[in-house]
């Protein structure tokens, strides 16, 4: 799926094609440039040279407002979004995947030095499984978002075949500055869903702590772990038992400082991520909104009336019902991966807690591992506000933006549908 979308992303003009490579090539800005000029020269011809659908006799008022609507939110957004994905080129991509690749490294050499005192397959197979839903999930959204540009796609050709003959140019005025858009959220998605890969990880390390501190508990655990001295060894049965033994402090001491360090490492990466796409995220989830909302209020107030009198009236209704549709799969995609994502990190907290409440061993004989731990959790209370996914400060991404945006909208659709489009439709023939 990665290979498809970048692929995808590099032919519109939305990744440059060397997006690996810290040096500025003039033609990897030239390459990114040629199909949005051939959009900016079709959206010119079906504004301004008469080929638009404002410009035919048929397409009455609330057409011709449908239409101009459409393209200009769509050339608006898209834009904003290239003009962004110009100034992301040679800066984002080499740090991003870079510090990718430092993670990566990090998790293995933990994940070897967990392995070096038991052979667990259990883990392995459970991390496969894992890896496999996360597949076939990546599979599902992929083909229900290819059935959706397709259909719209299909939807636009065929009525501009029929109505405007060879002038594709206009279905292209429609339809690209939308899905150039929806496909930079997926370049956000693809990266935020590397980024819960690797928490998930992280979190099986994490996970193998705890359940070894669960499995290997000490015998007494009445000793307060913030005391200066440390513990004296417990007698049982006239025989002295250690409270740390070698064999416990491989798996669970020498990793758990490389881990939090890890978990560091990611939530600047999510930031860093965050922050390159906020500024697209933005326009995309305020076009989703007008474009829904007004979707909403031709279908109601015209198509129930006069539908099927006006094939451009059907046309500009449908066009905005398909595509509404296709951006809030998408916008959904976004909250539920940045939701998942922030769940993870929650999540490493969590187990770190955990561990603290079941006091192990290796913490028994120091202090120095309970402070790391608390300091860690620490930490992340003050980061919790900061790595949080955000539209630019307006908005959080998670599901109650999902709250918030149809809690507008049914506040504007009510002052929308006041409105009587009796007397006009009626007006330009299209009802009785």
């Amino acid at each position: 799926m990665n290979i498809l979308l970048k692929s995808t992303s590099q032919i519109l003009g939305t990744m440059p094609f060397n997006y690996l490579e810290r040096k500025i090539h003039m033609h990897d800005f030239a390459l990114m440039a040629i199909i949005p000029m051939v959009y900016y020269y079709t959206f010119f011809l079906a504004m301004f040279e008469g080929n638009a659908l404002m410009s035919i006799p048929e397409c009455k008022n609330i057409c011709m407002l449908g239409n101009a609507m459409f393209i200009e939110i769509g050339v608006v957004s898209f834009t904003i979004n290239f003009i962004l994905s110009i100034v992301r080129m040679k800066r984002f991509y080499p740090d991003f995947y870079e510090k990718l690749e430092n993670i990566d490294s990090a998790l293995k050499s933990s994940a070897l030095e967990q392995n070096k005192s038991r052979d667990d397959s259990e883990i392995a197979k459970a991390q496969e499984k894992v890896e496999k839903r996360w597949l076939v999930k990546e599979l599902i959204a992929v083909a229900v978002v290819a059935i959706a540009f397709l259909a719209a796609i299909y939807v636009d050709v065929s009525f501009v075949e029929k109505h405007f003959k060879y002038y594709y140019f206009v279905s292209i005025s429609f339809t690209f500055p939308y899905f150039t858009t929806c496909l930079i959220q997926g370049q956000f998605i693809s990266l935020i869903n590397d980024i819960s890969k690797r928490l998930f990880k992280l979190n099986t390390l994490f996970e193998n702590i705890n359940q070894e501190c669960t499995v290997r508990s000490p015998i007494v655990k009445i000793f307060d772990t913030n005391l200066v001295d440390p513990p004296k060894p417990v007698i049982l049965n006239n025989k002295i038992i250690s409270t740390i033994t070698n064999e416990e402090k491989k798996t669970s001491e020498h990793t758990m400082t490389d881990l939090f360090r890890v978990h560091e490492k990611i939530l600047s990466l999510s930031v860093m991520t965050n922050n390159e796409f906020a500024p697209q995220i933005v326009p995309f989830m305020t076009m989703c909104f007008c474009i829904t909302l007004y979707g909403i209020f031709i279908e109601t107030k015209v198509i129930f009336v006069a539908g099927g009198i006006n094939d451009f009236l059907d046309y500009i209704a449908n066009t905005f019902v398909i595509w509404s549709i296709i951006t809030i799969f998408v916008a959904y995609l976004v909250l539920r991966l940045c939701c998942n994502a922030y769940n993870d990190m929650k999540k490493t907290a969590m187990i770190i807690h955990e561990i603290m409440q079941k006091k192990p061993p290796f913490m028994l004989g120091s202090d120095l591992y309970y402070n790391k731990m608390k300091a860690f959790t620490l930490q992340y209370l003050h980061w919790e506000g900061y790595f949080q996914f955000n539209g630019c400060g307006l908005f959080s991404l998670d599901y109650t933006f999902i709250f918030s945006s149809v809690s507008a909208a049914t506040s504007y659709l009510i002052v929308l549908l006041q409105f009587d489009m009796s007397a006009i439709l009626k007006f330009e023939g299209l009802s009785e």
